[in-house]
This record gives structure tokens, C-alpha cells and sequence, in this order.
């Protein structure tokens, strides 16, 4: 087994560094470099997170069902009919949430089209062949992909499974990531708030960081 690996299940973290702009008391700006500690998320920051996937879920769904009302075909009051939704809705558990399409890209290979195409779709180039991997699930995750683009610009198709919405939400999701990434973040720095990572960190940054924590989450559980 190897360093690394023995680490993670024994549920050690990983440092990760973030450049972030401080105000100082003259109101001055500055960029400081700060390194922070991801642990694991253990059985009591997942239950969290499953509850707060099933609140997102709950929220998109109605968000969908509102918008699409006069397509349901449904006779009666719209009010009426949201109302029941929301009432059935409301009922809903863990148990309920929908499966989602999650994508394995580790064997496709980094090429200059891929590397192109990512800096178009997000605004900068990935500087590691590891960094495009994590762009490259983000953008399946999120519909900026597809599998066919990636064949085209890889020469390979990503592989593709069906896991649980709220496993998917984690690392598909802006929302998601943040969630997982505090929750992991704050066992070691209970002052980081999750504006403070959506607005400081990045977003190459959040989806680095959220593969850092999923990777440190499933060796620790796997132990458990």
C-alpha cells in the first residue's frame, strides 16, 4: 500500500493553497497566499450533505414544476396545483432522489484540441494533464460536454455509470462542491465560510478542491 493511500485511510488530509484577496485596515487589498487542510467527511458531515442534495433536489424539481405548469396537461387553479406538488414534494427522502450520469475520464489523454477547447469553455487553460481530468468531469457534469466532443478532441469516449443524485450533487454541482469542500474545510478551519469559497477561491480552484475531498471521503469510508 502506498504512503498516500495508507494516509488517506487512515483519514490524514490534504493541504491545498489559495490565493485570496485580504482587506486590510486601511481598506488596501492585497493577494496572500493561504494554505488550508481538507479532511475527510466522515459519516456526520455526509449525513448533512445527503439532507442538503434532497433540499437542492427539492428545490430544483418545484423550480422546473413551476416553470413548465401550463405543459403538465393538469385541469384547475395553478395555485392549487403547486400547492399539492409542494405538499407531495415535502414528503420526499433520501430514498427518493433520482439516479444521476457520472463520468470516469482518467485514461483519455491530454491533447493540445482538449487543452484549447477547455480554455474556451472556462475562461484559462488547465496547467496539468490532472487539472484538465477535473475540467473535463466538471463540463460532462454540467452539460458543457458531451461524450462524443470528448471522442472528437481525445480519440476516447468517457466511461459512464449511474450513482445517487445526492453522490453526483458533490462534485457535479457549483452548489454541491462548495458544500463538500466547507464541510471538510472546516474541521480544521471552523472560521471559512462558504461565501469565502465561492467568492475567493476560484472556480478551477472549488473543482480541484471538491476531487481532493472525494478522494479523501471514499478512502476514509472504505475504511470505516
Amino acid at each position: 500500500m502506498s504512503g498516500d493511500r495508507e494516509a488517506r485511510m487512515m483519514g490524514a488530509g490534504e493541504k491545498i493553497k489559495i490565493a485570496e484577496q485580504v482587506k486590510g485596515r486601511r481598506g488596501r487589498v492585497t493577494d496572500v497566499e493561504k494554505e488550508y487542510t481538507l479532511l475527510p467527511n466522515r459519516v456526520k458531515e455526509l449525513l448533512e450533505l445527503e439532507r442538503e442534495a434532497l433540499h437542492a433536489y427539492k428545490r430544483e424539481y418545484m423550480q422546473t414544476f413551476r416553470a413548465n405548469i401550463d405543459l403538465v396537461g393538469l385541469n384547475g387553479d395553478s395555485t392549487t396545483i403547486l400547492t399539492a406538488e409542494l405538499r407531495d414534494v415535502a414528503r420526499w427522502s433520501v430514498d427518493d432522489l433520482p439516479q444521476k450520469t457520472a463520468y470516469a475520464v482518467n485514461w483519455l489523454p491530454s491533447t493540445p484540441e482538449l487543452t484549447s477547447h477547455l480554455e474556451s469553455l472556462f475562461g484559462f487553460p488547465p496547467e496539468t494533464e490532472e487539472g484538465a481530468k477535473m475540467l473535463c468531469m466538471f463540463g460532462l457534469d454540467n452539460g458543457l460536454l458531451t461524450p462524443d466532443k470528448l471522442k472528437e478532441l481525445t480519440g476516447k469516449f468517457p466511461v459512464s455509470g449511474k450513482i445517487r443524485y445526492d453522490n453526483w450533487w458533490v462534485t457535479g454541482t457549483v452548489e454541491g462542491m462548495i458544500s463538500y469542500i466547507h464541510a471538510s474545510v472546516t474541521q480544521s478551519h471552523p472560521e471559512v465560510t462558504k461565501e469565502q469559497i465561492r467568492d475567493q477561491w476560484g472556480h478551477f480552484k472549488i473543482v480541484e478542491a471538491s476531487r481532493i475531498v472525494d478522494s479523501l471521503s471514499t478512502a476514509s469510508v472504505g475504511n470505516g
